[in-house]
Order: C-alpha cells, then sequence, then structure tokens
C-alpha cells in the first residue's frame, strides 16, 4: 500500500501567482488588443494566428511573456513565481511589467499594479 505525505490533488485545476493589472483597470482592454488577444475567440486555435499560446487551463501567453488569465479573474500580468525564483524583488517586477507595457504603447503605473493569486479550474 502507497502512503502519500503532503498536498496531493487528482483535480484538473492549476495554480497560478501573476504581477499585473486587473479587468476593472482603465488600460485593462487596450493592453489586451495590443497584446494580440481576441476577446470574441470561439476556439484555441483562433488565438494562435496572433501568436498567443494556450498555456493551461485559462492560462494563456503572449510572445512577450505576460500572461492572460481568463477564468473568473480576468487578469494580464508575468509569471510571478518566476520572477521571484530569479530573486526579483516586487518593485522590480512591476518595473519589468511596465516596460513591457510601454513597449505595445501602453501606460500603466507602478501603483497600479497587484500581485494575483489563484487557481484556474479545468473542464
Amino acid at each position: 500500500m502507497k502512503i502519500r505525505n503532503g498536498f496531493v490533488s487528482n483535480s484538473s485545476s492549476s495554480s497560478f501567482m501573476a504581477v499585473g493589472i486587473d479587468y476593472y483597470h482603465p488600460q485593462f482592454r487596450n493592453l489586451l488588443n495590443a497584446l494580440g488577444f481576441d476577446e470574441d475567440w470561439r476556439q484555441i486555435e483562433d488565438l494562435t494566428k496572433n501568436g498567443i499560446q494556450h498555456v493551461d487551463f485559462g492560462q494563456f501567453r503572449a510572445p512577450n511573456g505576460m500572461y492572460i488569465l481568463n477564468d473568473d479573474c480576468n487578469f494580464i500580468g508575468l509569471d510571478g513565481e518566476q520572477l521571484f525564483r530569479k530573486n526579483k524583488t516586487f518593485s522590480q517586477a512591476k518595473t519589468i511589467f511596465v516596460k513591457l507595457c510601454a513597449e505595445l504603447g501602453i501606460l500603466i503605473n507602478k501603483l497600479d499594479i497587484s500581485i494575483k493569486t489563484g487557481e484556474t479550474r479545468g473542464c
């Protein structure tokens, strides 16, 4: 008999931690459009023509490395876990996000950036 220690899950969810802006930010839709994310997509293939990759349940990655989290939270950001593993501070992560947005012509104030954690649900 196998005995498992620690957390065990058989759910089809995927956890995330992102540094960015949420749906209520005034620049959210502009950033979404600048990333090439088609809000009216019907199939995953509709997104790949713009270079968007389907990463996981409700998680999409744009060519510049930003993530679009589209499962109840509607958030655009960078992979916070990856940044923090590289010893980036929250302030440094915010600066990186601001610079990537500026490259797309979207101006974001560092004070508007937050951390979003949660999980996306599978089908």
